[in-house]
């Protein structure tokens, strides 16, 4: 056998030798990344409203003390707006619609002010102020509605992390970059906000404040603990 034919024999064992320790290593560099799965946050919308009825009251001093004449209780009962939720759709400090029958034209603008939780029920109470002069006694209908933000969405509960050390939520997305090997997938960190403390199923509602969707998936379960900017590597 000549040089010649050595010669080619030694450079393609080599060329393969290169090739496979090129493909060993870039396995063994996957797989010392961690194992995720992701998910794509869904968006979120709903509209609730429920008519509650109650009297026309001088307000007390604590209503008084929000700068409102007039006040009216009201009883929600839970079987009212328990569908999809445990928690009630309305907060302190959420508009409420109040009418008042026997007067034309008598529509105003109040406020939930307090939300009393006594067994099944909650007793809800409304603060308003009226152009014109109303009677105790009189009977006052409140519209209670509310229209979810466009940059609501939900998350799977496991998606989300609790830093102790600033009291702030936040969640990993995975983002794709180019690599030494190719595209690589890199964590990032990102704050989260929750819009009330209400949980849909296995998911949690959360408000992207503004911000719109997010650009990436979200991480919802991880082989070990993450870190901002960390390599990882997607459950197929």
């Amino acid at each position: 056998m000549n040089s010649r034919k050595i010669s080619v024999i030694l450079g393609v064992v080599f060329i393969v030798g290169l090739a496979s320790c090129t493909i060993y290593s870039r396995g063994f560099y996957e797989r010392q990344k961690p194992l995720v799965y992701i998910a794509a946050a869904e968006p979120f919308s709903f509209y609730r409203s429920l008519e509650k009825e109650g009297v026309v009251e001088l307000a007390d001093d604590e209503v008084a003390g929000h700068g409102f004449r007039y006040m009216s209780e009201a009883i929600v009962y839970a079987e009212e707006y328990n569908d999809i939720t445990e928690e009630f759709f309305m907060f302190e400090g959420d508009p409420v619609t109040v009418n008042m029958p026997a007067k034309w034209w008598s529509e105003t603008r109040g406020v939930l002010l307090k939300m009393r939780y006594d067994g099944d029920r909650i007793v809800l109470t409304v603060g308003y102020t009226s152009p014109m002069d109303l009677n105790v006694g009189e009977s006052a209908k409140m519209l209670l509605e509310k229209q979810s933000a466009v940059e609501e969405c939900t998350i799977a509960q496991s998606a989300v992390y609790f830093d102790e050390s600033d009291g702030k939520s936040y969640v990993y997305l995975v983002e794709r970059q180019q690599g030494v090997w190719g595209n690589e997938y890199v964590t990032r960190r990102e704050n989260v906000s929750f819009s009330n403390p209400a949980r849909y199923g296995s998911r949690i509602l959360i408000d992207r404040m503004g911000q719109g969707p997010f650009q990436f998936p979200v991480i919802i379960w991880a082989e070990q603990p993450l870190y901002d900017g960390m390599k990882v590597r997607l459950y197929d």
